[in-house]
């Protein structure tokens, strides 16, 4: 991830790690260290098997209702979480895929 925020020229990117399936600990936390952010953009993966996921990404929404979200699993993400507003499928967690979905989001 770092290579893409070098390649994107993004000078002050923060990433934050969560678990794909958070606790409500990985939540709160992920929830604090982003509201410092004024750019949210959230990768999920199959959130249809992943409720918790869905809860961090309604959580965020309530933060900011402008959180990009990038799926690198298949498009229906956004079908669980209508509210999204900036949606990219990226359909796959590797570097070619981020980086594109992250330029199309930019």
């Amino acid at each position: 991830m770092v290579k893409i925020t070098q390649e994107l020229d993004l000078k002050r990117t923060h990433l934050i790690e969560y678990d794909l399936n958070p606790s409500a600990k990985n939540i709160n936390s992920t929830l604090q260290k982003s509201k410092k952010q004024s750019k949210r953009i959230l990768i999920t993966y199959d959130i249809s098997v992943r409720p918790k996921q869905k809860s961090l990404v309604k959580e965020l929404l309530i933060l900011n209702n402008e959180l990009s979200v990038i799926s690198v699993g298949l498009e229906y993400d956004v079908e669980f979480i209508p509210q999204i507003k900036n949606f990219v499928a990226a359909y796959a967690p590797n570097y070619i895929s981020l980086l594109h979905a992250l330029k199309t989001l930019m």
